[in-house]
């Protein structure tokens, strides 16, 4: 819309009643006379220009949906976006008295705006415009000296690559973020945090929490520069975000004491008597399987890992391994006594009828018989066998040691996990995990 001649004959005679007839739609048309849109602010046609700088503030209404598996997070966010465009400069033309032209959407005004970038962004939605997002809404203030400043709400589903999982759950994670502007190299426009102020609140807060985990502000970078990957490509510049996730899980911590509190249940085991047998192995074998079960668990919530030979070991991961392990052992250990004491019962057997020519046997539903048998080896046996087959018997005799490892083992399982658990919880800081941090990125 252009102003009408009566209206500017008035500014030339009396520019401040000419600016109060102006509205904030004239002043604009005003100031788009001759203005290209598709041109970047310090643009020229034909002579090498400056590059043009856009500041970002990015303030955070909530960090959420965390997936391990997928190594990704939600963000819902303020975006700001803040650059200087000359020619939009009215406070030398007397067109307004307003400090700033506010208006509630940037494409009915014709004007240059940056298209931003998330590298790392699988899906990106910013407010305003048409469709679902226009409820969100967007602001654009132009100040009287040309600086604009685009408000939009901005919800994103962001990817995090260097997740590592080594000391889960005792592991701090970083994630990465960068903003930039498509279609434009560093060497034509640069992209900056708006202040270092205004950038203490950028990304996260440092008490920031989203369910087991506390998220804080490591480091921001401006004008981050990307070699290029392709012969060609223009590098844009980046404005790049770095904080932690430590996690600080309940969960995590109960599955620990879960399983400890499972070992001392098998270890119980060991003070009932061995000819409670069903009890003794649903112990055992109950506290083996919830152990698994938890392990199982565990490895759903985290991405596929490779083998443990590649060096990907998880603290947790061997920690509840360990743990299965020794719930195992009990029920190993179970084993070895009932076999000590069928042996015992046949050595008995046979040496109360030794002299009579009979021989003791345990059957398959554990009672004893006696059989009339010849005592001692085979008459027609060779010697090296008879020297054998007192060697077999010796051995099988001295099994019968394993009918007193219930007592041995009440003082042997406890002090065996004991230096278990202080072992794996000392070498917590062993296990793998991004030590740099934040992603390097030359500048």
């Amino acid at each position: 819309m252009r102003v009408p001649p009566l209206l500017l004959l008035l500014s030339f005679f009396s520019p401040g009643l000419a600016a109060a007839f102006l509205t904030q739609s004239a002043v604009l048309s005003e100031l788009l006379v001759e203005y290209d849109a598709t041109m970047r602010p310090s643009q020229t046609e034909c002579s090498a220009t400056s590059a043009d700088h856009i500041q970002v503030q990015i303030v955070t209404d909530a960090l959420h949906s965390i997936d391990q598996v997928s190594k990704s997070y939600a963000l819902d966010a303020l975006l700001l976006l803040v650059w200087s465009d000359p020619r939009l400069d009215y406070s030398t033309r007397n067109l307004s008295c307003a400090n700033a032209l506010t208006f509630e959407s940037m494409d009915v005004l014709g004007i240059w705006s940056p298209k931003v970038s998330v590298p790392q962004a699988r899906s990106i939605s910013l407010g305003g415009g048409s469709g679902k997002m226009a409820a969100d809404g967007e602001s654009v203030e132009i100040g009287a000296d040309g600086t604009v400043r685009w408000l939009r709400r901005m919800h994103a589903l962001i990817h995090c690559n260097s997740f590592s999982f080594g000391r889960v759950p005792f592991d701090t994670q970083y994630c990465q973020m960068d903003v930039g502007v498509l279609g434009y190299s560093y060497e034509e426009l640069t992209v900056g945090w708006l202040t270092q102020e205004a950038a203490a609140n950028a990304g996260v807060e440092a008490s920031l929490r989203s369910g087991e985990w506390i998220a804080t502000l490591e480091s921001l970078r401006s004008d981050v520069r990307v070699p290029a990957p392709l012969s060609g490509y223009r590098p844009p510049s980046l404005a790049a975000l770095c904080f932690s996730l430590e996690r600080s899980s309940h969960g995590a911590d109960f599955t620990i004491l879960v399983a400890v509190l499972l070992v001392i249940a098998s270890y119980s085991g060991f003070y009932i008597s061995p000819a409670a047998a069903p009890a003794r192995i649903a112990l055992a074998f109950l506290c083996f399987l919830m152990v698994l079960n938890n392990l199982n668990s565990v490895y759903s919530k985290l991405a596929p890992l490779a083998r443990f030979s590649d060096g990907e070991r998880v603290w947790i991961s061997d920690f509840l391994t360990g743990t299965m392990i020794f719930n195992f052992l009990a029920l190993i250990e179970f084993a070895a006594v009932n076999l000590g004491l069928r042996l015992v019962a046949e050595q008995r057997a046979a040496t109360s009828t030794k002299e009579g020519g009979q021989h003791a046997r345990i059957t398959e539903d554990g009672h004893a018989r006696v059989d009339e048998v010849e005592v001692g080896p085979p008459a027609s046996a060779t010697r090296a066998r008879r020297a054998a087959l007192f060697v077999v018997h010796r051995a099988k005799w001295r099994l019968t040691a394993l009918s007193q490892l219930d007592v041995a083992m009440r003082v042997v399982f406890p002090i065996t996990y004991g230096i278990f658990c202080t072992v794996m919880f000392s070498l917590v800081d062993q296990y793998g995990t991004n030590e740099n941090g934040c992603v390097t990125i030359a500048n």
